[in-house]
């Protein structure tokens, strides 16, 4: 192969091929069943929730329950499901979520079950979800920590609260109702940037990329401008803890009003 056309394999698509084929993912129309698994566990308001999965939608929503119900539905052949678990457990007064628990130390190469994830949490719940391929909905949870990163998973994330750093490599980041007064981080390679900024949000802007776009219609107001980066203040002023720093190397940004 030329240094010409391996400069235009596709990056993401590279990793993801080399991470795949390692992981010993099936070839699709492999014979695969179907399992359910429903578990809770007790959970201190502001606690952590950690989740962890490589394949299937992972989906968080807080509620005025008091523990944490978590609800899979795994794809895998039969093997797989009897040899990699969920595990559900407590720690440190939160729950740790681990969809591909390997049973067997000694097969490293064949640890992947598809597993698609539906939590329930109390609102006051800190986050930190690693996913590979999963994309991420959260919806109504507030907390003093928030940390969600995907490969190629897009992210979804409504009314969260709560300082908040979000990474994705090819995924897309999509801010809905954001509360505009907590520190918020984003970075991506690839993938898009959207935010919707609340009219009374203050604090500063900043973003900066290699080749990506930005656009805004929320009024800024601009400290510094350049081909590559951008300094503005939000429209409640520069004063205030909501910090915004977002930074891609390929993908657009937007801002929403």
């Amino acid at each position: 192969m030329s240094n010409a056309l391996l400069r235009r394999v596709s990056r993401p698509g590279l990793i993801a091929a080399i991470v795949v084929a390692g992981l010993g993912i099936p070839a699709a129309g492999a014979a695969a069943q179907t399992e359910t698994v429903d578990r809770t566990a007790a959970f201190t308001p502001g606690a952590t929730l950690k989740v962890r999965n490589f394949s299937g939608r992972v989906t968080i929503t807080g509620t005025d329950r008091p523990d944490v119900s978590v609800h899979a539905v795994r794809r895998a052949s039969q093997d797989r499901l009897d040899r990699i678990k969920l595990d559900v457990r407590q720690q440190d007064g939160g729950v740790v979520v681990e969809a591909n628990k390997q049973l067997d130390p000694d097969r490293h190469n064949d640890n992947v079950v598809e597993t698609d994830l539906t939590i329930e949490v109390p609102h006051q719940a800190n986050l930190d979800v690693e996913t590979f391929s999963s994309p991420v909905v959260v919806k109504d949870v507030t907390g003093t920590n928030h940390r969600i990163k995907t490969f190629s998973g897009d992210q979804q994330l409504e009314r969260v609260v709560g300082p908040l750093d979000a990474d994705a490599f090819s995924g897309s980041v999509a801010l809905t109702a954001w509360g505009g007064s907590n520190p918020l981080k984003v970075n991506t390679f690839s993938g898009h940037i959207e935010v919707q900024v609340p009219p009374t949000a203050n604090g500063s802007v900043e973003f900066d990329t290699f080749s990506g776009g930005f656009a805004t219609d929320v009024p800024l107001t601009m400290r510094a401008q350049a081909k590559r980066t951008i300094r503005a203040d939000l429209p409640g002023g520069a004063a205030g803890a909501g910090a915004v720093r977002l930074h891609t190397f390929s993908g657009d940004v937007h801002l929403l009003k």
